[in-house]
């Protein structure tokens, strides 16, 4: 496994940076609806403020679960290098991680669909919040077991592309109403 980790390693560090790209355009772009918004909305009322911060949530989100998946993706392609590193932590608590990992296993054939989506994120969210309690180190890497997290990604990723195409339909808006 480490093997394999170590080949596609470069590989992810490429995906994990092209990551941090899209979001930080997407940050770009949900700031320019945030200022687009603004403009269309002069002059402010406080009810404007709240909406405004609403829809700032609503459109930078995506960033944030891209760039804290990159940063997941970084930490998995340099898993060989730190257990290299960490042997003691390894040899420490090696015993308890695979504890866990049979813990959170399950019996995935025996439950409906449904039933196995969510025992797979309840289970996945024990893995990292074990983890990072007695792994701190490697925390960043558990949270790529979580399926919610990984569903969450996807839709941030898309969400972003949404966002490319949302902004210039706001400045021809904004274009043709001022």
């Amino acid at each position: 496994m480490l093997d394999y980790l170590m080949r596609i390693g470069p590989a992810l560090r490429s995906l994990a940076a092209a990551l941090r790209v899209w979001a930080y355009l997407g940050a770009a772009f949900a700031l320019a609806i945030v200022v687009l918004l603004t403009v269309l909305a002069l002059p402010l009322t406080v009810s404007d403020l709240l909406w405004l911060l609403l829809s700032a949530i609503a459109v930078g989100w995506s960033s944030v679960v891209l760039v804290w998946f990159a940063r997941s993706l970084t930490a998995v392609a340099d898993l060989p290098e730190w257990i290299r590193r960490s042997p003691d932590v390894l040899s420490r608590n090696g015993t308890e991680l695979a504890k866990v990992y049979l813990d959170t296993a399950g019996k995935w054939g025996e439950q409906s669909r449904f039933g196995a989506l969510r025992g797979g994120i309840w289970r996945g969210g024990r893995l990292v919040f074990s983890v990072a309690k007695d792994i701190p180190e490697f925390a960043a890497v558990g949270s790529m077991a979580n399926p919610l997290f990984l569903i969450a990604t996807v839709i941030a990723t898309f969400w972003i592309a949404a966002e490319l195409f949302v902004v210039p339909l706001l400045v021809l808006i904004t274009v043709l109403t001022r």
